[in-house]
């Protein structure tokens, strides 16, 4: 399908999927204006389950009656630092003031 120029989208994705794994370690510094949203924004997120884990594994799940509002952009932070960046290496991202003063987090 993708040589008749039908559904080419899927041919780039299954041709990407193994890229990230070629990079693994390979960066000394991030730098990230990440979208901060709480899960409880998203209606029926297909991702949620896993996402949960996720934040359960890096022990950053809300408790209480917070629960409902892990926040995504942490979970990519720490994931894309766990994953693309080598040892003694740097990160930085921009921060909302609300989580800066502990306000909704």
């Amino acid at each position: 399908m993708q040589r008749d120029g039908k559904n080419g989208i899927w041919a780039f994705i299954l041709g990407s999927t193994y890229r990230p794994t070629l990079v693994e370690g390979e960066f000394n510094g991030i730098v990230s204006n990440p979208s901060w949203m709480t899960m409880s924004k998203l209606h029926e997120n297909p991702y949620k389950s896993g996402l949960v884990t996720r934040a359960l594994d890096y022990n950053i799940k809300p408790g209480g009656g917070a629960h409902h509002h892990v926040e995504l952009a942490t979970i990519f932070l720490i994931q894309s630092i766990e994953h693309y960046l080598s040892p003694d290496s740097k990160f930085a991202c921009v921060m909302p003031d609300s989580l800066l003063n502990r306000y909704h987090h």
